[in-house]
């Protein structure tokens, strides 16, 4: 057996189980409480955790090799309401804005992709983002496909210096998806666009 990985599948592989601890302990000590406000607090942990885990996982598939996907019908707004509902609970600064029709829109794919691509450009756009302001996640529906627009004030002094990895990762995560992904920026503005195809059965 061969057992060489690359130092970035290595570190995935050795996040999942403190993560799960995390996710665990933190699970244990809201069913152990009784205080309302602590409860809810451990349980929003919990749901962070379990973001992250299925994030990793995502991640961690792409360094590995081709495999059969479990593809399903999902709602992209659906998925994104857990999780700004779960970055808010955190004190992260981001709002959805949907309309009426792009809520209906159904995708067919895995589901957990897509939530690790977006999770990741979310928290991309919080990383570059001018602190105390808003990351906004924008939903419109146009014919055959939902588009998803995160978006961000650039941060006048860069707070990081990163080294792109970000980047390569949504697009390799946009890639499995069958989703066109296209990235704009006016200097101050930042915008990163995901479209993807609306199933023939979907609202």
């Amino acid at each position: 057996m061969n057992l060489t990985a690359d130092p970035t599948t290595l570190v995935l592989h050795e996040l999942r189980a403190p993560l799960g601890l995390v996710a665990t302990a933190a699970r244990s000590a809201a069913d152990d409480c009784a205080d309302d406000d602590i409860r809810q607090r451990c349980e929003m942990i919990v749901r962070a955790a379990e973001l992250m885990l299925r994030t990793t996982h995502e991640v961690f598939q792409l360094n590995r090799a081709s495999r059969a996907d479990h593809c399903e019908p999902y709602r992209p707004v659906e998925v994104a309401q857990e999780i700004v509902s779960t970055l808010r609970g955190l004190n992260v600064n981001v709002r959805l804005i949907g309309s009426a029709d792009a809520h209906g829109a159904e995708c067919i794919g895995v589901r957990a992709r897509f939530e690790a691509l977006l999770h990741s450009l979310i928290t991309n756009s919080v990383d570059h983002g001018e602190p105390g302001l808003d990351v906004s996640v924008a939903f419109t529906r146009h014919p055959g496909v939902v588009q998803v627009t995160v978006s961000n004030v650039v941060a006048a002094s860069s707070r990081h210096r990163g080294l792109g990895l970000g980047a390569e990762l949504v697009r390799q995560l946009a890639d499995q998806l069958g989703a066109t992904l296209v990235r704009r920026s006016d200097g101050r503005a930042y915008h990163a666009s995901l479209v993807l195809p609306i199933s023939s059965t979907g609202v």
